[in-house]
């Protein structure tokens, strides 16, 4: 047999018997500096991964990085890190609390903050409603009612009927330099309380 084609089949023969082991048996061979083990633990489970976290983030790049960091952090801490119970189990964890991170991160972006409003938080209140979204509400509300008189006029305006900074501005016969500002802090008031709900949800949804 030809040398380069017997180098291909022994490439084949080794990535077959990689896909033959188990998670657990992956990761012992990965704390060994093993890069096709860690390659195959990658390949088996990146899809389902990238799913998981593209149906919280709506962003493909997103998601995309989001897989990538945790499995940076698992062949970086290779040496040191002990995975007890399913690995399948750790990973999601481990995901989701990365998107978690993801999207505090992006809540402190104007950006980023306008795409989790425009692609996130409609998925995100229509399972809030199914979800304690009561008692969620009612938290946000009395929020609302703690809020200076004026700012809190700008924000229902805004929020409940619709109304663009422009449009509150000629209601209210304010700039709209105030009026946006006005809604900045608004938006600032209640962050906290937007990321403790994208983080309930996150943790109740499987």
């Amino acid at each position: 047999m030809h040398a380069l084609a017997w180098q291909r089949k022994l490439v084949h023969l080794t990535a077959m018997r990689y896909t033959e082991l188990t998670d657990r048996e992956l990761l012992e061979r990965i704390k060994c500096d093993d890069i096709p083990a860690f390659e195959t633990l990658y390949r088996r489970m990146w899809e389902s991964l990238y799913l998981f976290a593209f149906r919280r983030l709506k962003s493909k790049a997103d998601a995309e990085d989001v897989v990538q960091q945790v499995f940076m952090n698992i062949w970086e801490n290779r040496a040191t890190k002990n995975i007890t119970g399913s690995f399948s189990n750790y990973i999601f964890t481990a995901v989701r609390y990365e998107v978690i991170d993801q999207l505090t991160a992006m809540l402190k972006d104007q950006q980023q903050l306008a795409h989790i409003q425009t692609h996130i938080l409609p998925d995100f209140n229509e399972a809030l409603e199914n979800l304690l979204a009561k008692e969620m509400d009612k938290e946000i509300a009395q929020h609302i009612q703690q809020m200076p008189a004026q700012m809190q006029k700008i924000f229902r305006l805004s929020r409940e009927a619709q109304m663009t900074p422009e449009e509150i501005a000629k209601t209210l016969s304010l700039s709209e330099k105030t009026v946006r500002n006005q809604l900045s802090m608004a938006v600032s008031n209640l962050r906290p309380l937007v990321k403790e709900s994208l983080v309930l949800l996150l943790l109740l949804q499987a």
